[in-house]
């Protein structure tokens, strides 16, 4: 930069406004030199932004590149699942369709088997129906007719039951008058036939040693059967049962006797059965056929049985 003199002959005016331009000029240049520097430092600035935005630009294209491939790959691997859920699904329709068809053919089955079953039990059913009413109407009929003959039965029964204990009423007075009569020729033959001493003194008294009449006398004794009768407690038997009761006979016998009953009672239809019949005992078992309470009933009995 040239330099002006400021040497007279100038003008005050134009030494200050040479001095104004001087500064001026140094002012510009220094702002010149701040200017440059401020360019220079946008330069710099410029660049390292325009390098930061180069750099993010190659980062985000990165990013970019690598989220397409995530995209990519995501949706490669979703069409491929949709693929596998699709033909999961179509699988599914078909076997579900296949079930849902052979459910509908075992219901068809079912209904077609339970409809011949219904039919198969109602035809069954009416036949048990008027084979029970048959049962029914027959055993109606054969229980008024098995009525009428236990009816009739019972009625026989207690006829014999009465003609047998008229009987055995007969047979015991007969033997007690028998035993009697029997006692009575023993004692008018002892008294008329005495046994003499001298045929006894020997202690053996044999069929030599006695007479005829006392010979025939023994045999007859022989042949008559031991007898033995009684009555006996009251019992009761209630209604439509039985009581059994066992006797017990005064003395033991050689062997079980023939033994014979009857009933006495005030009122009732009753019947009896003898048995377990021994030497020792017998067991009755008294019958209430009747729908009361048969009360205070007893038993006579006639044990006959060989000596």
């Amino acid at each position: 930069m040239t330099t002006i003199n400021r040497i007279q002959p100038m003008r005050p005016a134009e030494i200050d406004l040479l001095n104004q331009v001087d500064t001026n000029t140094a002012n510009i240049a220094t702002q010149t030199a701040r200017l440059t520097q401020e360019i220079a430092d946008r330069t710099n600035a410029d660049n390292i932004l325009q390098s930061n935005i180069d750099a993010e630009a190659r980062a985000r294209a990165d990013a970019d590149t690598a989220l397409q491939k995530n995209i990519d790959t995501e949706e490669s691997e979703r069409k491929t699942a949709d693929t596998t859920l699709q033909k999961n699904i179509d699988t599914e329709i078909t076997d579900r369709q296949n079930a849902d068809t052979n459910l509908q053919a075992n219901i068809n089955a079912e209904q077609t088997r339970a409809e011949t079953a219904e039919n198969t039990l109602t035809t069954n059913l009416n036949s048990e129906i008027d084979r029970a009413k048959k049962a029914e109407q027959s055993n109606a009929t054969a229980i008024i007719d098995e009525t009428t003959s236990r009816t009739n039965a019972d009625t026989t029964l207690q006829e014999s039951i009465d003609a047998v204990s008229g009987n055995i009423t007969t047979e015991i007075t007969d033997r007690q008058n028998a035993d009697t009569n029997l006692q009575s020729s023993i004692n008018e033959i002892n008294a008329k036939f005495p046994v003499q001493t001298v045929n006894i003194g020997d202690a053996q008294v044999t069929s030599v040693k006695l007479e005829q009449t006392i010979k025939d006398q023994l045999t007859f004794l022989q042949s008559v059967p031991a007898q033995e009768f009684g009555t006996s407690n009251p019992i009761d038997v209630q209604a439509n049962s039985n009581t059994s009761i066992n006797i017990i006979f005064g003395s033991t016998k050689t062997e079980a006797p023939i033994v014979l009953c009857t009933l006495q009672h005030v009122s009732g239809n009753l019947s009896y059965v003898v048995n377990d019949v021994t030497n020792q005992q017998f067991s009755i078992t008294v019958y209430n056929l009747s729908s009361t309470d048969a009360s205070s009933v007893t038993i006579n009995w006639l044990a006959i049985s060989g000596r």
